[in-house]
């Protein structure tokens, strides 16, 4: 879901929310946030939902995927609302590169923990930067 802004002291940024929390409902509270954010100020806002890969439904929190984590090429910032997550190796690597630019993250509720992630698994160096981060 991407709301496109016009005008504003945020035009030309590009806003990524990760929303995939299984309490908080990120998956409705981060889209508004992102339409006032792009309506009112001008920011272009991003948002990336868990979904369930077989229907293609938004689902709150499980399965672990998110797709088009590419959006963080561009991204200005990013802002996590995720809780326990465990995503493939594929859209790991899109956090990884993020957080190995330099780009900034601000985390909502439950990013304290928002990734379980085993050791050995691939994803684990984006959890260490966070880490390093806070």
């Amino acid at each position: 879901m991407v709301y496109e802004g016009t005008s504003g002291i945020g035009h030309g940024q590009h806003i990524v929310f990760l929303a995939g929390d299984h309490e908080y409902r990120s998956e409705e509270s981060l889209p508004a946030l992102g339409r006032l954010l792009a309506k009112h100020h001008g920011f272009k806002c991003t948002v990336l939902f868990n979904i369930d890969p077989e229907s293609g439904e938004i689902v709150a929190g499980t399965p672990s995927n998110i797709p088009h984590m590419e959006a963080l090429e561009t991204a200005d910032l990013a802002v996590v609302f995720l809780r326990f997550q465990n995503l493939p190796a594929e859209q790991m690597k899109h956090l990884d590169a993020y957080l190995s630019r330099g780009g900034p993250v601000v985390g909502m509720r439950t990013a304290t923990h928002a990734f379980q992630i085993r050791a050995g698994q691939q994803g684990l160096r984006a959890i260490r930067r966070l880490k390093t981060m806070s």
